[in-house]
């Protein structure tokens, strides 16, 4: 017998009972003491409503996050693509997210909604300012300079 279909098969159903866990996992945690059971549902329908409004508005607006995360994709994929060709390029790459990560913290505030949203979801906050950093550095010194 071919293993090899199995072996898909075996990942696409965890693929898939892992995306409903996440989904899900809202209604999969323990009820306060002496909530009803459709109090527990509001509350949970609620914090889930809440996540995905903080996740879309985390860097300021819809708009704001959407072009951000669509230019940290793209730069993502040409700088695979350049690290494909050339190993030196992946390592310039790699300090210059490195330097990035450093430096976005000490000149970007963190947004008020970054508690509410997973640690996934900060770290491509992280991920996509650090591609900007060199502009961060510029628009900070002459903010200083004034």
């Amino acid at each position: 017998m071919n293993t090899y279909p199995q072996l898909l098969l075996a990942i696409a159903a965890l693929l898939g009972a892992g995306l409903l866990m996440y989904r899900f996992r809202l209604y999969l945690r323990a009820r306060n003491n002496k909530e009803s059971i459709p109090a527990f549902i509001d509350r949970a329908r609620a914090d889930r409503q809440a996540y995905v409004e903080a996740r879309a508005t985390l860097h300021g607006s819809r708009g704001a996050t959407m072009l951000l995360r669509l230019f940290s994709m793209g730069m993502l994929t040409v700088s695979m693509w350049l690290a494909s060709h050339s190993s030196s390029l992946a390592w310039v790459t790699l300090v210059y997210v490195a330097i990035g990560m450093y430096v976005v913290p000490r000149f970007i505030k963190k947004p008020s909604v970054f508690t509410q949203v997973t640690s996934m979801d900060r770290a491509m906050w992280h991920l996509d300012h650090s591609w900007l950093w060199p502009l961060l550095v510029a628009r900070n010194s002459a903010r200083n300079s004034k």
